[in-house]
C-alpha cells in the first residue's frame, strides 16, 4: 500500500466543472485541497501549463450553496483512454471565504470520521474486549 504524504489533506468529492477555456463538455471534479485539486474531463484537452485558468467548482455537498470560483494553474495532465485527468494549483479565489469555509467543513467531516470506531458494531468491540482481557 503506497501512503501519501502531503501538507494539506486531500478529499474525495464529486462535483461538476467548468472552465470553458479548456473544455467545451464540464469536467467532473475527483479530489480538492486548499491548494489544488484534480478534474477529469470527458476528452483530451491541450493545455498551456503557464497559464491561469478559471474554474467554476460545483460541489455535490448541500454545505456549498453555490459555484466556487478557482484561479488554478495546471501542474499535471494524464490521458486515461479518452479522457484527461488534469492537476490543479489553486493561486486564488474569488471566493475565498467559501472556499475556505468549505475545506474547514470537509476537515471537520474527516476528523470526526478518523474518531469513528473501528468495529463494524458495538458486539464486534465487545467480543473483541472480552477476547483480549478475559482469554
Amino acid at each position: 500500500m503506497q501512503i501519501e504524504k502531503r501538507r494539506m489533506p486531500r478529499f474525495s468529492d464529486i462535483g461538476r466543472v467548468e472552465a470553458a477555456d479548456i473544455c467545451i463538455f464540464p469536467g467532473t471534479l475527483i479530489d480538492i485541497c486548499m491548494k489544488g485539486c484534480k478534474i477529469r474531463f470527458p476528452i483530451h484537452v491541450t493545455l498551456d501549463m503557464d497559464t491561469e485558468y478559471e474554474l467554476t467548482v460545483t460541489v455535490s455537498r448541500k454545505s456549498v450553496p453555490q459555484s466556487l470560483t478557482l484561479i488554478g494553474r495546471p501542474v499535471r495532465l494524464e490521458y486515461s483512454g479518452t479522457s484527461s485527468e488534469i492537476g490543479f494549483q489553486v493561486l486564488r479565489s474569488p471566493d475565498s471565504r467559501l472556499f475556505e469555509s468549505y475545506i474547514r467543513a470537509r476537515t471537520a467531516e474527516q476528523q470526526s470520521e478518523d474518531c469513528g470506531s473501528d468495529f463494524e458494531s458495538e458486539s464486534d468491540e465487545e467480543s473483541y474486549v472480552s477476547n483480549y482481557y478475559v482469554g
